[in-house]
């Protein structure tokens, strides 16, 4: 079930945690302003402040059609949530964080920190811009969606 879309409800860090902040588990779809769909999954909700703890969250290109599943000893630090303050993360190492200024200066990935992205190790370049399309992006659409297995 579609809880969030930032072109309806509006791109803004008050918006997004009143639609997903206790829905759980989440599937976050995005698209960058260089044309590239990607996001995440958790099992965990968006509320409070912190990083929570989840064996279960991944993240995912669909252009590359990859999953990068949660390296098992960073378990602790799945996602973080920030209400009152930013978006989303998944990661300590800001695998994806999304933030809601729109300069495009703030959302960022870093994959490969908590979440494993092994197949680039050796390719820092590519490690960070292999979900957006660049390490620093400007999110076009964000869909949030409640899903159950």
């Amino acid at each position: 079930k579609l809880v969030y879309r930032a072109s309806v409800d509006r791109f803004s860090e008050k918006a997004f945690y009143e639609a997903c902040g206790t829905n759980s588990p989440t599937l976050m779809i995005i698209t960058s302003n260089y044309n590239k769909i990607f996001g995440g999954f958790t099992d965990r909700s968006w509320d409070g402040n912190g990083y929570k703890c989840s064996s279960s969250s991944w993240l995912f290109s669909l252009d590359e059609q990859e999953m990068y599943p949660i390296k098992p000893d960073s378990t602790h630090y799945a996602i973080g949530c920030y209400e009152g303050q930013d978006g989303p993360v998944f990661g300590v190492g800001c695998d994806l964080l999304i933030s809601f200024d729109r300069s495009g200066h703030h959302c960022y990935s870093n994959l490969g920190v908590t979440y494993d992205a092994q197949k680039y190790a050796n390719d820092d370049e590519k490690r960070k811009s292999v979900l957006a399309g660049n390490h620093y992006f400007t999110v076009e659409e964000m869909e949030i969606f409640t899903v159950r297995f």
